[in-house]
Formats: C-alpha cells, sequence, structure tokens
C-alpha cells in the first residue's frame, strides 16, 4: 500500500509541476535608440500574446514588419503600454526610440 501510496504522490507532483511550468511568462528588458528593434524570438516563442511598458523615454513602433523612424510610427508616451494580441504582432513589432535612448519592459505570456 505505501508504494502506491508514493506513486500516486510523485505522479500528482509531476502533473501540478508540468501545469505550473506550461503557464509561465516571459520577460525582457529593451533597450531603444536611433536604431530600430524587435523582441527576442526567446521572449515570444511558445507564446500567444505580449504586452509592453514604455518606461524612461518616447518611442515608435510599427507592426507591419517595417522598421519605424524617429517620425513615422505610432508614438507612444513614458507609461503608455502596448499590447500585442497575437504572437505574430510580437514577432513583426519593431521600435525606435523618437530622441535619446528609450527603455521598454516586455511580457508574453502562453495560450
Amino acid at each position: 500500500m505505501r508504494p502506491l501510496w508514493l506513486a500516486v504522490v510523485c505522479l500528482v507532483t509531476l502533473a501540478v509541476t508540468g501545469l505550473a511550468a506550461q503557464r509561465k511568462t516571459t520577460f525582457e528588458t529593451i533597450t531603444v535608440s536611433a536604431t530600430a528593434v524587435g523582441l527576442a524570438s526567446s521572449t515570444t516563442s511558445g507564446m500567444s500574446a505580449c504586452g509592453a511598458r514604455v518606461e524612461t523615454a518616447a518611442i515608435r513602433f510599427r507592426m507591419d514588419g517595417t522598421n519605424p523612424t524617429a517620425t513615422v510610427g505610432v508614438p507612444v508616451g513614458v507609461g503608455d503600454t502596448i499590447e500585442m494580441i497575437t504572437v505574430f504582432d510580437a514577432m513583426a513589432i519593431r521600435f525606435i526610440a523618437q530622441s535619446g535612448t528609450a527603455t521598454l519592459s516586455v511580457w508574453c505570456w502562453p495560450k
């Protein structure tokens, strides 16, 4: 009886650990300056959507796979957030600082 109980406890522990691992989010801090940058593939891999918060300076972004410029693209101010509702948006998005250097905090979550 004792070995059966131990086996059940082990299986339950493995199942709970596996479910917890599947629900992990990813996080990336991006430094954005005068050259357009996107998200790292390790941040978006296996995820279904992402969000980003502009931390230090205004930026512009484009989600059509084209690089923004300091004057062309969607402007986003400090403290604003960007929602990438599909992983395809997250893979295509590109950021550039309007001036100086900006920092973005990016998080992605699984399905």
